[in-house]
């Protein structure tokens, strides 16, 4: 809401916030959440197959990390990483699927008047 005073320099309050990343791309606020969720769900289902793997030798509890990440996940899993890295090379594609939703998705930028280089 405004102030009593009509000061807040013509800003709406009860518009929600947004990080400024999102709102120089046209659909920046669906990319970045839909982005952010994957990146969640896919660092949540890592520390979830970590847990279990620890207890659990016989590798079937990395097969739900695989779906999540699939299809870059798939690299990895060719190359036959050693052992010792475990799944993250797995968390990693997911990630990095993470960060190319945030590309796809966004749009082209959106320039005011004011900000337009050149």
């Amino acid at each position: 809401m405004r102030t009593q005073d009509g000061g807040g320099g013509g800003r709406d309050d009860r518009r929600m916030w947004k990080p400024r990343v999102a709102t120089r791309y046209r659909f920046g606020s669906l990319a970045l959440g839909v982005a952010g969720v994957y990146a969640l769900v896919v660092v949540g289902v890592w520390a979830w197959t970590e847990w279990v793997y620890r207890s659990d030798e016989t590798g079937l509890s990395a097969f739900g990390l695989v779906v999540v990440t699939a299809p870059l996940s798939f690299v990895p899993l060719v190359t036959l990483w050693p052992k010792f890295l475990s799944l993250t090379p797995l968390a990693g594609a997911g990630l990095i699927q993470a960060w190319l939703l945030w590309r796809v998705l966004r749009g082209r930028e959106v320039w005011s008047g004011a900000r337009r280089p050149g």
